[in-house]
């Protein structure tokens, strides 16, 4: 019989192909280019994932800027699987507005949201910059926790990893 011809989708996120491995997050990479596969925003947030302006892959993520930047943040939730040091690694890229970007990671008390860390020291470099930084916290096994993406615009974001200090 002849061989079969390969045929190749285009249309996977295939998030794990960015450099996502072990990472608690999901989708780390904004490979989605929209929000769900756990990222979510508040009300008055609006977000843009840039295509074509990526670190790794096609999307970056981009919080807009605006007054009232306290209600205006992505987020993702999740359950830490153990206990342990947190590492954030992301990649930024300076894109100059009006508005600052950070990332701080939160814990749920039961009633209340609290900072663990405020990660809000990125580069103003215009080429895609690593910036990598070890909370002061360990997360507990079984804890709520959060990471959210506050303020806006002044960075394009990429490859937001929460990974254990080995």
């Amino acid at each position: 019989g002849e061989p079969l011809t390969g045929n190749r989708r285009t249309d996977c996120s295939c998030v794990e192909t960015f450099g996502c491995e072990d990472n608690i997050l999901l989708d780390c990479s904004f490979e989605s280019g929209a929000l769900g596969n756990g990222w979510e925003k508040s009300a008055v947030a609006s977000v843009t994932f840039v295509s074509g302006g990526a670190a790794t892959g096609v999307y970056s993520f981009s919080l807009d800027g605006g007054s009232g930047y306290s209600a205006r943040y992505a987020y993702q939730e999740f359950t830490a699987p153990t206990t342990g040091q947190a590492r954030m690694s992301v990649k930024t890229k300076y894109v100059g507005s009006t508005y600052g970007t950070g990332i701080i990671l939160e814990g749920w008390n039961g009633s209340a949201w609290y900072t663990i860390h405020d990660f809000a020291s990125f580069s103003t470099n215009t080429s895609w910059t690593q910036f990598t930084a070890t909370s002061t916290d360990s997360l507990v096994a079984g804890n709520l926790y959060r990471v959210r993406i506050y303020n806006g615009s002044y960075h394009q974001l990429d490859d937001l990893k929460y990974t254990y200090e080995s």
